[in-house]
């Protein structure tokens, strides 16, 4: 009996967090996955943020493992990951939404690749996530392979919506991750502990995860991109947040997070990008739902006191600063930006057959180092919902109107 457990007590101690609200329909795949993870030994905490659809009665009876925290109001994802801190035993957390389906050994492939590069400062790494469908029809297309931070501060995750051909097949350092299912050793979270938590509650639902970025890129914490790792996530299906709710907390955490984390010159150094980007998706936004106009600056104005107040208190984890803020956003993965006629055919291809009524079909493509360049011969003759469907795709900074003859725009990488 010595030698088994002996063998067993060598697998990484992993502590998974599964933050649900209103997900009872989820939980039963995302459990089901979670329980027949290999390779790690596994202790379940089960957080409910108020739920009304029975979810905390589902789990005791039936996933007796879990260890569940029943929450008498919405603390939100960042607010329950501070509880799952808190009450962890294992050497990782393992962050998970209810709307994922993982692969048997993500978790220890995930725990192995930290280790790998724990002299290169990694504390944190994601897998390889794809889409899956509500019916749990798994896909072969990207949601996220990390995340890209470009200086005009919209985050966007790499990949997204490209099918995987290969292109995302190699382990590396990416800028940010991706919090869907995200593995993070204990010494990491304990060197971002503040008074407010590890995860500031000031982001309950969108952007925690790029304010986590800024804080351990700060602090020398390394995220890494594991491609053995393999999980599907429907994406949104957890979140049970109206468009309008959406649209208001996505872009207003972009300003809340530079409030909090930003140096004021590199912000004034950057603020053509920032505005332009930014102006572009206020008026896109406010086109489709035009109470959004004011709704959106005051709903930023109210939350700015708590950003500066979150700024203050973390102060002494930017300072100083491990890896200087616009260097780490430059951060850009080889694979990202693989050259070659079989990566140019693929992405051109997949761009047409997207774009089916677009004139400008006959582009000059041209490569160099960091982009794949495309000067279109025509302006875009379609609306703009093909334009923000074209930047979901590959992060593309452009929009309606944009889309004009002789103006170069970077395909993969960064923006142009």
């Amino acid at each position: 009996m010595k030698g088994p457990l002996s063998l067993v007590n060598r697998f990484p101690s992993v502590t998974a967090a599964i933050v649900n609200y209103n997900g009872r329909h989820l939980l039963e795949t995302c459990f089901r996955t979670l329980t027949t993870q290999e390779g790690i030994r596994l202790e379940i905490l089960f957080i409910d943020n108020a739920s009304t659809d029975e979810s905390v009665a589902y789990v005791r009876e039936t996933w007796p493992q879990a260890r569940v925290i029943a929450n008498e109001k919405n603390l939100g994802y960042s607010g329950a990951l501070n509880q799952a801190v808190d009450l962890m035993s294992g050497d990782y957390l393992l962050a998970l939404n209810t709307d994922i389906h993982l692969t048997p050994r993500f978790a220890a492939e995930l725990a192995s690749c930290i280790e790998r590069h724990r002299s290169e400062g990694c504390g944190y790494a994601q897998g390889k996530i794809l889409f899956m469908s509500e019916t749990e029809e798994k896909t072969d297309r990207f949601y996220s392979t990390g995340h890209l931070i470009p200086l005009n501060r919209l985050v966007y995750n790499r990949g997204s919506g490209q099918r995987d051909q290969g292109q995302f097949d190699r382990e590396e350092r990416v800028p940010g991750a991706n919090c869907a299912c995200l593995l993070m050793a204990r010494d990491l979270l304990e060197d971002l502990r503040t008074e407010l938590g590890v995860f500031d509650p000031l982001f309950p639902m969108y952007g925690g995860d790029v304010d986590f970025d800024w804080v351990a890129n700060c602090r020398g914490w390394k995220p890494w991109y594991c491609p053995t790792a393999l999980a599907y996530h429907i994406g949104e299906a957890s979140s049970h947040v109206s468009k309008k709710g959406f649209n208001a907390a996505f872009f207003n955490n972009r300003f809340l997070i530079m409030v909090k984390n930003d140096r004021v010159a590199d912000v004034l150094r950057d603020l053509p990008r920032i505005l332009k980007r930014n102006i572009q998706d206020y008026i896109g936004i406010c086109r489709v739902n035009p109470r959004l106009v004011w709704a959106i600056p005051l709903d930023l104005l109210k939350h700015l006191p708590a950003a500066w107040r979150s700024r203050r208190i973390t102060r002494h984890l930017r300072q100083p600063c491990a890896i200087e803020p616009r260097k780490w956003m430059r951060i850009l993965p080889a694979t990202a930006t693989a050259s070659g006629v079989k990566r140019t055919e693929s992405m051109l291809t997949f761009w047409k057959n997207q774009y089916p009524d677009l004139d400008s079909l006959n582009d000059t493509v041209q490569e160099s180092p960091r982009h794949l360049w495309i000067e279109p011969t025509s302006r875009c003759n379609t609306r703009c919902r093909h334009c923000a469907h074209f930047h979901s795709q590959f992060g593309v900074d452009m929009s309606h109107g944009l889309f004009e003859k002789g103006k170069p725009l970077a395909i993969s990488g960064y923006y142009a």
